[in-house]
């Protein structure tokens, strides 16, 4: 019986801890990656994100700083949440920060600065996704919608990821065509 539970509970930890948000080296929630796209020149990957970026958002003040000369843009949005993972009712808002770098033949990407906010006030804020317990408290915010938010925005997150990278994808033109 006692390895029973011993077998039990080493599930639960493994289980929680795929589902744990990435840390960065600052210890903030940071979702970032490298991606090589060789023989793409830096220009070219820098407009490819800012056109993603102008059509990917509908705020056109999403850019907070661009520098084409060093190959940066810094980025501010939100994505919405729902209370329960799966259900219908609102649950505020996910705030981040999106930083892309380029250099020749790769860019960076990093998602960071994550946090929860409801203006609604029927959860509460849970602040920064970094706390085990919400901004608000357990009595205003469930410990499982806190997990749940975090799960939301695991989810949300890879989603944006996926659309940025596929939008940085470097088309060639057709080599049929005559002009």
């Amino acid at each position: 019986m006692i390895i029973l539970m011993m077998i039990f509970c080493l599930l639960t930890l493994t289980a929680t801890a795929q589902d744990a948000l990435p840390l960065g080296d600052n210890g903030m929630v940071t979702f970032e990656g490298v991606v090589e796209v060789p023989k793409m020149p830096k220009g070219l990957l820098f407009e490819n994100a800012k056109s993603w970026i102008a059509s990917y958002y509908k705020s056109p003040r999403t850019i907070q700083e661009d520098d084409d000369m060093a190959g940066t843009i810094s980025t501010k949005s939100m994505f919405r949440i729902k209370s329960e993972p799966g259900g219908t009712k609102p649950g505020g808002v996910i705030n981040y920060t999106m930083d892309i770098k380029v250099r020749a033949g790769k860019y960076k990407y990093s998602i960071s600065n994550l946090r929860h906010s409801d203006k609604t006030e029927k959860i509460g804020s849970g602040g920064k996704l970094e706390r085990s317990e919400p901004l608000c408290g357990h009595k205003e915010m469930k410990e499982e919608q806190w997990q749940g938010i975090k799960a939301q925005t695991k989810s949300e997150v890879e989603k944006l990821i996926e659309a940025f990278k596929k939008g940085m994808e470097y088309t060639s033109p057709d080599d049929s065509d005559d002009f």
